[in-house]
């Protein structure tokens, strides 16, 4: 409440997912305006008819559009506006950002001049963007041309009423600047095989389940094989998920189980985690586990894969430990590269975006099981929980 009152005169983006009743009456009276976590078209409507705005979500792992841009109608359509969250270099080059989720919603029947309305006017009404969003007197000079209004290809950009970019290619030059506050960004205390055991009461455990295209979990209980009172890897899907606190080396390492990720003879790991971007590693061994742990620290941050104790590849992400100075298509080069290696050695799940999924669960706000560096959170019952259960 004290954050909220604090920016009460700003535009304040929701996150509230599966809230609904009187607790979305409460949200929606804290001032809270958008939403851009809705997978349902029943949350999309309970929150359109309170007066919030929401985000159609369209990103390399989260794939709502499609579902819920059927909620949108000629009567609430400047209700509605997009967003990626997130987008892998390969998706930005191939797909683009905004302009995508135009494409999208004229393939799913809204009219080309509404979808470009909820792009433009309705994103820049939304945030209180004055002068944006429009072509008309007095609007600054912030323009796409295109050539049609069903492949929606950009043919120029002006900023400011100058032409910046021509058939794909920027006509400005950019300089790279890293100040050192920024880099060097992994702090933490030295980690154990010990700290990665995981003590069991049962053999029975509260599993994180993976859900393909979605940043939604499921809260899954199984059976796992146990020795002397702690959990072994067994053939049967169930990784051992990790997440370090890896910002000011407090030590904190929580530790809890996942499924559907299907990893097998190694560990990937990153210190993209949203949305505290600590280190979180995923594996099917304590030695590449540890192993990737030891990499990311090594590489000041980034991405990385482990497989029968070598490093197969890794990306330093020298910004925060989240972001690269390096061009767009060397990033992707390196990224797609790593993507092919976690499917194909590895065997990820063919279906999920290894890096962007696991991105995700550590973000304990979006139902239903995540894990954090304090522990495993059931975000349903917005509180902690045993990995085993009585």
């Amino acid at each position: 409440m004290e954050k909220l009152a604090l920016f009460k005169d700003k535009v304040i983006d929701g996150h509230g997912p599966a809230i609904d009743g009187k607790d979305l009456n409460a949200y929606v009276a804290a001032g809270i305006k958008t939403e851009h976590e809705c997978s349902t078209l029943e949350e999309v409507i309970n929150r359109v008819r309170l007066g919030m705005y929401i985000l159609l979500r369209e990103g390399s792992a989260a794939k709502d559009l499609r579902n819920i841009i059927k909620a949108v109608n000629k009567e609430n359509l400047r209700r509605f506006l997009f967003c990626t969250d997130d987008k892998h270099p390969e998706d930005l080059i191939n797909e683009g950002t905004i302009d995508f989720n135009i494409k999208l919603a004229i393939k799913e029947g809204i009219d080309p001049i509404d979808a470009i309305k909820m792009a433009t006017l309705n994103a820049a009404e939304c945030y209180g963007l004055k002068g944006k969003g429009a072509i008309a007197p007095g609007y600054i000079a912030d323009l796409v041309v295109i050539d049609n209004l069903e492949d929606f290809n950009i043919l120029k950009v002006f900023k400011n009423g100058k032409l910046v970019a021509e058939n794909n290619m920027a006509l400005f030059d950019t300089r790279i600047h890293l100040p050192k506050n920024m880099i060097d960004s992994v702090r933490i205390k030295e980690v154990r095989i010990e700290d990665l055991q995981i003590p069991m009461k049962s053999n029975k455990a509260n599993i994180i389940g993976v859900i393909e295209n979605s940043l939604v979990t499921e809260k899954l209980v199984e059976e796992v094989k146990t020795v002397n009172g702690y959990f072994e890897y067994s053939h049967n899907d169930i990784l051992k998920l990790v997440v370090i606190e890896r910002h000011f080396a407090t030590g904190n390492i929580g530790v809890g189980l996942i499924k559907n990720f299907k990893l097998k003879n190694g560990a990937i790991g990153s210190t993209v985690g949203h949305d505290s971007h600590n280190m979180i590693v995923v594996g099917d061994n304590d030695e590449d586990i540890l192993l990737a742990i030891k990499e990311l620290e090594k590489i000041g941050g980034g991405l990385t894969i482990i497989s029968k104790g070598r490093v197969l590849k890794s990306l330093p992400l020298e910004i925060g430990g989240i972001m690269t100075s390096r061009p767009i298509e060397e990033t992707n080069s390196i990224l797609k590269e790593m993507i092919a290696t976690s499917h194909n050695e590895l065997k990820v799940n063919e279906n999920i975006d290894p890096f962007m999924t696991l991105a995700f669960m550590a973000l304990p706000v979006i139902p239903k099981l995540k894990l954090t560096d304090m522990g495993l959170f059931d975000v349903e019952k917005f509180d902690f929980i045993d990995i085993s259960q009585e």
